[in-house]
């Protein structure tokens, strides 16, 4: 009986390893710094789903929890590059008047270049929720 016991139990943190390998694990990470970038797109007023506004982030920590500064910095950047995206669609009502292949190629890179620009204010935001959360 007491064999039966100890490998259930065994299994069972098996299972609690593995599901923190999951979480742990880089892919995991990106997919919740972009999952929290749509997040914050949705909660915008076009939308009409305000309350996301309160749990964007949420995906964004869990993403950074454990990670040092540098893979924070890059998971706060994919996540205001996501969210720059999606909250700079109405440049293309602009841009997409243009007339040929080249201008419209440099009109796609100048959205790019803004939209990395407006993501490098999500940085600070990723280091500091990864510091808070290693004290």
């Amino acid at each position: 009986m007491k064999d039966r016991k100890k490998g259930g139990s065994n299994q069972g943190s098996i299972g609690r390893q593995s599901l923190n390998q999951v979480f742990q694990s880089f892919f995991f990470r990106i997919f919740g710094a972009i999952f929290s970038g749509i997040l914050l797109v949705l909660a915008f007023p076009g939308v009409g789903n305000s309350f996301l506004a309160f749990v964007g982030l949420v995906p964004l920590m869990f993403a950074v929890q454990s990670v040092g500064r540098k893979k924070a910095a890059f998971l706060g950047l994919l996540t205001g590059f996501s969210f720059s995206l999606g909250t700079l669609f109405w440049l293309h009502n602009l841009t997409g008047k243009v007339e040929g292949v080249a201008l419209k190629m440099s009109a796609l890179l100048g959205y790019g270049i803004l939209a990395f620009y407006y993501a490098l204010y999500f940085i600070p935001v990723a280091v500091t929720i990864s510091a808070c959360v290693k004290l």
